[in-house]
């Protein structure tokens, strides 16, 4: 397989990539293998998101330790749950082609061989499922799996079925 990141790392002609990468930690080892991007929609906003930041240190070392670099970078991700009964519901479905637009940037601007996409959600996993597609290279969907349950308060459950039970 042709690395397409090697268009960038390898001709002389292109020494301030290598050394961009460089000014990050990368070493030459790093650099000669083929770049997998992690895209990591992690953040505190999103509950089902939360725990993505653990499982993208996972995958990374997984990357590295199969051949390949790992370079990470995040993907926005809104909440339909938190976003709903308010003018916020009206932000969520644009999110997928926006997430597919970002992912699709990414791999294409720093020709990514490869990528991991972390995400859960039901607009988050096929806005970078469709970039994926769009891109042509080989992807893993890493889902993040179900979101802690909630907790018990006063001696009773306390978790979105009781909330809207009540």
């Amino acid at each position: 397989m042709v690395w397409r990141s090697k268009d960038i790392l390898q001709p002389p002609e292109w020494s301030l990539g290598r050394a961009l990468y460089k000014a990050m930690g990368y070493s030459d080892y790093d650099l000669s293998r083929p770049l997998i991007g992690v895209a990591n929609s992690w953040n505190r906003v999103v509950p089902g998101h939360y725990n993505l930041r653990l499982v993208s240190d996972y995958v990374k070392q997984g990357i590295f330790q199969a051949g390949g670099t790992p370079v990470e970078f995040g993907v926005i991700a809104a909440c339909d749950g938190i976003a709903q009964g308010h003018d916020g519901m009206h932000y969520i479905l644009p999110t997928r082609d926006l997430i597919a637009n970002d992912v699709e940037m990414m791999i294409g601007a720093h020709r990514l061989d490869g990528v991991v996409l972390l995400g859960s959600c039901d607009k988050i996993v096929p806005g970078m499922m469709m970039a994926s597609a769009r891109m042509d290279i080989p992807a893993i969907l890493v889902a993040g799996g179900p979101m802690e349950g909630g907790c018990e308060f006063d001696g009773r459950e306390a978790d979105i079925s009781a909330l809207t039970e009540a």
